[in-house]
C-alpha cells in the first residue's frame, strides 16, 4: 500500500468517526449527573418529597427571613419601639423613609419568592411520585404544609407591598418571574383557599423532632388573621365576623393554653410551648450571612438589636414604654 492509498484510508476513518459521533443522540454528549440534584433527578420518592418540604420552609428562618430582615420591616415599622438617630439602616426603615433600591427590602423580597416557588413546585411534581413507602396521608400533609407556607408568604407579600404577581405554578422563564402586580383581591382570594385546604390536610399536632411544622391551628388562625387583615385593609367590614368564627375554632379546640410563667414564652425551655400556634424554629449552627444552606446561621436577631447600648453594638433602638409595661 502505497502512502497515498494509506493517508486516504485514515481520512476516510476519522470522518466516519466523525459522522457517527454528530448523529448521536445528545444524551450521549451531554449526559446526566445521576450524582447531582436536578430536576431530571429528584422528585422520584418519598425521601425527596420530604426534602422539598424541609426546603419550603427554609428562607422563613434565614438571616434575610424572620432572622432579622422580616423583623425589621415589621416590629421595627411599628409603635412598640423607638429608634435612635445613630441607626441609618435601621431608623430609616422604622420611620417608613426608605426607596424601592433599599438592600434590606431586597433580602426579604428574595426569601418571600424562594418558599413560592418551592411549594409550586411540590404542588406540581408531587402527584407524579410513584413510591410504595410513600403513604396518601403523608403526600397529603406535605400538600398541607405547602398550602399553609404559600399562604403564609402571599399574606406578608400582600400587606407589606400589596401589589404583587400572583404565581400559583413554576415559572416557564424569566418574563413570568417578573410578571406584572395581580390585582390584590385575586391574592386575598388565593390566601384564604390554600389555607382553607391546608386546613383539610393538615394534623392537628406534630411530635418530636417535627415540632415547629404547620398544623391545622396554625392555618386556622392564620386564615381567621387573614381576614381580619382584609377587612381593614380592604374594607371589608363583613371579614371581621369570619375572623372571629375562625379565632373560636382555635380556642375551641383544646389544644392551646397560657403558660402558668409567661416569661417562658421568651427563653429556650418554654419553645414549643402550649401558647405556640405556629413558631419559627432557630438555632445557632453556621456562621454563614444569610445563606439559605443546611447548617448554615438560623438565629433571631432580638438580643443584638434591642439589648443596651453596654451588651451590643448594634442599639439602634429603644422600647416604648407602654410596650414595656404591657409585658
Amino acid at each position: 500500500m502505497n502512502q497515498y492509498n494509506l493517508i486516504s484510508k485514515i481520512f476516510a476513518t476519522v470522518l466516519l468517526i466523525l459522522f457517527t459521533v454528530s448523529s448521536c443522540d445528545d444524551e450521549f454528549l451531554e449526559p446526566v449527573n445521576e450524582n447531582e440534584l436536578s430536576p431530571d433527578t429528584f422528585w422520584q420518592s418519598a425521601d425527596d418529597a420530604r426534602k422539598a418540604i424541609v426546603g419550603a420552609y427554609s428562607p422563613i428562618s434565614t438571616v434575610f427571613g424572620w432572622g432579622r430582615m422580616m423583623i425589621l420591616h415589621t416590629v421595627y415599622s411599628s409603635d412598640v419601639v423607638d429608634p435612635f438617630a445613630c441607626q441609618g439602616v435601621t431608623t430609616d426603615a422604622s420611620n417608613f423613609s426608605i426607596n424601592p433600591n433599599f438592600g434590606r427590602l431586597n433580602e426579604i423580597w428574595g426569601e418571600f419568592w424562594k418558599t413560592i416557588f418551592r411549594t409550586n413546585l411540590i404542588f406540581e411534581n408531587l402527584p407524579n411520585i410513584e413510591d410504595p413507602n410513600f403513604s396518601d396521608e403523608e403526600r397529603n400533609t406535605i400538600l398541607g404544609e405547602a398550602h399553609f407556607l404559600r399562604a403564609y408568604q402571599y399574606f406578608y407579600l400582600v400587606t407589606m407591598f400589596r401589589n404583587v404577581p400572583l404565581l400559583t405554578q413554576p415559572p416557564a422563564g424569566l418574563e413570568e418571574v417578573t410578571a406584572a402586580p395581580s390585582d390584590p383581591a385575586q391574592v386575598w382570594e388565593q390566601i384564604i383557599a390554600d389555607l382553607q385546604e391546608a386546613q383539610r390536610l393538615l394534623p392537628a399536632t406534630w411530635s418530636g423532632d417535627n415540632a415547629g411544622r404547620a398544623t391545622l391551628g396554625a392555618a386556622t388562625a392564620l386564615l381567621g388573621k387573614t381576614y381580619l387583615y382584609r377587612a381593614g385593609i380592604e374594607n371589608n367590614a363583613g371579614d371581621y365576623t369570619l375572623a372571629a368564627a375562625e379565632f373560636r375554632k382555635v380556642i375551641d379546640s383544646g389544644l392551646y393554653s397560657l403558660v402558668p410563667n409567661y416569661a417562658d414564652n421568651f427563653n429556650a425551655a418554654g419553645e414549643n410551648n402550649a401558647e405556640s400556634v405556629f413558631e419559627i424554629q432557630f438555632d445557632n449552627n453556621g456562621l454563614a450571612w444569610g445563606a439559605d444552606n443546611p447548617e448554615t446561621l438560623r438565629a433571631a436577631a432580638w438580643e443584638p438589636d434591642m439589648a443596651p447600648p453596654p451588651f451590643t453594638s448594634q442599639n439602634g433602638f429603644e422600647i416604648n414604654a407602654w410596650a414595656f409595661e404591657q409585658f
